[in-house]
């Protein structure tokens, strides 16, 4: 039963992993609405939450740019 779960932790990571990668589009089209709307505070929660999906990818050099 150890190897399933193995298989179910890489199968949930994948799948978190996919979710975020939609989230982020979804955020970067959310801050080029925004910018164009001149919703600034808006625009920067998107950002915002782009910076931390990346973080919790482990991706923290996309995270800071």
């Amino acid at each position: 039963m150890g190897d399933n779960s193995g298989l179910t932790m890489s199968y949930t990571d994948s799948y978190n992993r996919i979710a975020a990668s939609k989230r982020l589009k979804d955020y970067d089209i959310l801050a080029f609405a925004c910018k164009r709307a001149g919703k600034s505070r808006d625009e920067g929660r998107a950002y915002y939450s782009t910076g931390v999906l990346y973080d919790n990818l482990g991706k923290f050099k996309e995270a800071i740019a």
